[in-house]
Formats: C-alpha cells, sequence, structure tokens
C-alpha cells in the first residue's frame, strides 16, 4: 500500500466512527440499601419523638441513574429499636407510636432494663408493614410513593416521676434493588453492535 492510500485509511477511520453513530447497552446492576436513621431521645428536653426520612435521603446513597429502571425491590428488614442510653435513670414507661399521623391502637408498657437494643418488630409489626410499603415504593421510583415517612412516638408514665429517660431511637431499613440503565458506547466496526432500551 502506498503513503497516500496509507493516509486515506486513517482518514476514514475516525468517518467511519461518525457514521456508526453511538448507541448504548443496557447494564444491570444490583444495589444494597441498609441504613440506620434516628437519634437520641431525652425526656428532660421534651416528651416526643420523630424520625422522618425523606426520599432524598433514601435515594441519595444509592445514586440510581435518572435515566434507570427499577427492575426489583427486596426489603430485607425494616426494624425499629430501642437503646437505653449510659446516662439512663428511668425503669420503665409508656410508649405511643404513630406512622405518618396515624396512631397505633394500643399505648406500649416498656421495660427499659430489657430493652437494650432489642427490636419492637412484634409489637409495632403493623407499622414497619406500612413502612415496608413506603420504601419499597419510593426505592423503586413510583410516582405515588409519599415525599417522606415519619415515625412519632409520644412518652409518658415515666417511673418513678421525676427520673430522667434517656435512650435511642434507631429505625433500620435493609433492602437490594435491581435496576437497569443505558451505557452509551460507540457502535462501528470498534463497537459492540447493541440497541438499548430500558423498559
Amino acid at each position: 500500500m502506498t503513503r497516500k492510500a496509507i493516509g486515506r485509511a486513517l482518514l476514514a477511520v475516525p468517518l467511519l466512527l461518525v457514521l456508526g453513530g453511538c448507541d448504548g447497552r443496557l447494564v444491570p446492576v444490583t444495589a444494597e440499601f441498609d441504613r440506620a436513621f434516628g437519634f437520641i431521645f431525652d425526656s428532660t428536653l421534651g416528651t416526643s419523638f420523630e424520625v422522618t426520612l425523606t426520599q432524598s435521603e433514601i435515594l441519595g446513597s444509592l445514586e440510581i441513574p435518572d435515566d434507570a429502571a427499577v427492575a426489583f425491590v427486596d426489603i430485607q428488614r425494616v426494624r425499629l429499636s430501642l437503646s437505653p442510653a449510659a446516662t439512663n435513670e428511668a425503669s420503665s414507661a409508656t410508649l405511643g407510636f404513630a406512622y405518618q399521623g396515624q396512631p397505633l391502637t394500643e399505648d406500649l408498657q416498656i421495660s427499659l432494663a430489657e430493652l437494650d437494643d432489642q427490636p419492637l418488630d412484634a409489637l409495632v409489626a403493623g407499622t414497619l408493614r406500612s413502612v415496608e410499603r413506603d420504601m419499597r415504593a419510593i426505592l423503586a421510583g413510583d410516582p405515588a410513593a409519599p415525599a417522606e415517612i415519619t415515625m412519632e412516638g409520644e412518652v409518658s408514665d415515666i417511673a418513678a416521676a421525676g427520673d430522667r429517660l434517656v435512650m435511642s431511637v434507631t429505625l433500620r431499613v435493609k433492602a437490594t434493588v435491581s435496576y437497569e440503565f443505558c451505557e452509551e458506547v460507540g457502535l462501528g466496526p470498534f463497537g459492540p453492535d447493541a440497541e438499548c432500551t430500558v423498559p
């Protein structure tokens, strides 16, 4: 091949790439979501507490692309737990819980000595099922999903009267999210021959 012919061939390479265009390939991703949200409750500062999770807080850690399509959401655990702090003085108390402004039917009598980071799953099962439903909707990108989820609590009948109640309140959610997104790739003789369609 002559030098002139080689030059023409080299010039043709970028032209072929341009004419080949740019499409994409479908990339499957499985992301793990394992977050704990909570704070310290201190009865000297008030009798109520609230744990609020916004969509941006929930989705921010996953970094799901805007053009992704969520294929599957598996909620593996939703757990509410209380744990007395080292500065706690109270031995027992009554707790009332509400989710999204809807109170539970009965208050809970708890012994602080028996808590020690024990989950309250069985006692607030109905509420946790609602949390699971809303978390699934948020992670799946459902337009009808709530903008935030809020767990509220009210503390009363601290024994004995005047004792200081200090405890951590934690809502933990563990889930797996599977999604697909389009990754842009060059086509033509040096790129994969594939088309990308997100469901």
